[in-house]
């Protein structure tokens, strides 16, 4: 994934409504949207340190979407 990349593809995830809510209350806390919060995990996992995922609160070029 390049920073310059269109987000463009959708995808639907279903959840508990447990994990929604904490993904809601982590997203607010970080101040982004959920689904920039679900893409940021998403890469991590993916790239690792390739998509500067060091640290829980760590903000990546597609913050604020």
């Amino acid at each position: 994934m390049n920073a310059r990349e269109k987000i463009t593809t959708r995808i639907d995830l279903h959840l508990p409504e447990s994990m929604k809510a904490d993904l809601l209350d982590l997203a607010l806390e970080e101040d982004r949207k959920v689904s920039d919060l679900v893409r940021h995990i998403v890469a991590c996992y993916l790239y690792g340190h390739q998509s500067r995922c060091v640290s829980p609160g760590c903000q990546d070029a597609q913050h604020g979407e």
